[in-house]
């Protein structure tokens, strides 16, 4: 009998292996999957932008137009470089006299192999060097408009954003409502108790109440779809809760832009710089269409061995050296017409610009005259719940004395939800005028700054 005095300790210690091999495996799919289910996301507007420009879809898509447009450039510049090729072959071939006499005898068949060098070089192509030129503008406007993919996006985040702060805030303020409603219901029944109010008073505040919850209810589906929306933008687990930083609509962030001159703004703007860039591609492409008159020269060349049969030993050496040259004399009038249609896309192209740089002018003075007055309707609107405040208040001192009914208390509470609501709606307004002359000066960015 064979007695087994290690064994426990065997057991414990494949028990600790097998943990900790399945503690790394969890470890490791949970990196795989880079998304943590059920965690809390605190964001900022911000960490939205950063978050944006590294997870969302349509910007990752641009960038890969960037890169295939880079790669055309650099495909089209390869036909303006010396180009060499390999070539060999064998062959075998059985030459047939026909038409010479019925008695000229075939010739036997002949074997020949060959491997050589050929290398060609252009030194002058007009149209190589135009469709280099035309590629390498094509991947500078895919840079703008990959610019300009960014900015569309980060103004979609930014809107989102405070959209769902504003969301958020009117289910406070919708809190509010009902915590109000069930101090003026308490109050009313018991001034009915007391015989000063009547049934009606009960039954105004219980109406008002009903009201109010069921806004707050649906409020919380207007909630859930603004965060939805979100998370779809920044690629979050739907899973995940998030928070968001509260936003301060009470300073003003514009004064910054009154520095800024309309030159500057057209610089800044991708949609301006992408279509002064096709303007210039236009204006490219009319020269390469004109100098499709041009003769296009080329070097070419080629050196190898010659023999009857690979590896025969009697291999004999082969060279050819050439210059070329091409003119067109009649082509169909093709360059006549390609000259017409690229002046005409040309034109287009400056009445386009034209009449962007008009809408951006007056476009930024609207902006900066929307924000203003949004900024001074927020006081406005301050003031206006301070008054309504008062007003509920005595309201409800009239109906406790016994002098009215409810229905001042339950008209001024009604009176106070609009004032906040339209605090809340100027706040939010003043935010998406921020946005709009962020977009005017040409960066989202700029929210961000104080």
């Amino acid at each position: 009998m064979i007695i087994n005095t290690w064994g426990p300790s065997l057991s414990r210690n494949l028990t600790f292996w097998f943990r900790s091999a399945v503690y790394l495996m969890l470890l490791l799919l949970g990196f795989s999957f880079g998304k943590v289910h059920g965690a809390k996301v605190k964001i900022t507007l911000e960490e939205a932008f950063r978050l944006v420009e590294t997870e969302n879809f349509r910007i990752l898509l641009e960038q890969e137009v960037v890169e295939e447009a880079l790669q055309t450039a650099l495909a089209s510049r390869s036909a303006l470089l010396p180009a060499f090729d390999l070539q060999g072959a064998q062959h075998r071939t059985q030459f047939v006299n026909v038409g010479r006499g019925f008695d000229s005898p075939n010739p036997p068949p002949r074997n020949r192999f060959y491997a050589k060098i050929f290398g060609r070089m252009p030194l002058f192509n007009p149209n190589r060097l135009g469709v280099w030129r035309l590629a390498k503008l094509d991947h500078q406007i895919s840079e703008i408009n990959y610019e300009g993919a960014v900015q569309l996006v980060l103004s979609e985040t930014a809107i989102v954003y405070f959209t769902h702060l504003r969301n958020l805030h009117r289910v406070r303020l919708l809190d509010a409502n009902i915590e109000r409603d069930n101090l003026l219901l308490d109050l009313a029944k018991s001034q009915f108790q007391a015989g000063i109010a009547t049934q009606i008073d009960v039954a105004r505040v219980e109406v008002q109440l009903a009201s109010d919850q069921r806004e707050r209810m649906q409020q919380s589906t207007v909630v859930l779809e603004s965060e939805l929306r979100i998370k779809r933008l920044l690629n979050i687990d739907l899973d995940s809760k998030i928070a968001l930083e509260t936003l301060d609509g009470t300073k003003e962030q514009v004064w910054h832009a009154y520095s800024i001159g309309i030159d500057q703004i057209f610089d800044a703007r991708p949609d301006f710089r992408r279509a002064s860039m096709e303007l210039e591609r236009e204006r490219a492409a009319l020269k390469m269409a004109k100098r499709e008159k041009l003769p296009s020269v080329e070097l070419f060349g080629e050196w190898g061995w010659a023999t009857a049969a690979i590896f025969d030993g009697q291999e004999e050496n082969a060279w050819l050296a050439g210059l070329s040259f091409r003119i067109p004399i009649f082509e169909g009038f093709r360059i006549r017409a390609n000259s017409l249609r690229v002046g005409a896309r040309m034109r287009a192209k400056e009445y386009v610009l034209r009449d962007l740089e008009n809408h951006l002018e007056s476009a930024y003075r609207l902006a900066i005259q929307e924000v203003e007055s949004r900024f001074k309707q927020i006081a406005i609107s301050k003031k206006k719940v301070s008054l309504s405040q008062q007003e509920l208040e005595l309201a409800q001192t009239r109906f406790m004395e016994g002098v009215a009914d409810n229905r001042d208390a339950i008209d001024a509470q009604a009176n106070l939800t609009g004032s906040n609501d339209e605090l809340l709606e100027s706040i939010f307004l003043y935010n998406i005028g921020r946005l709009s002359l962020a977009q005017i000066l040409g960066d989202v960015r700029l929210l961000l700054q104080d």
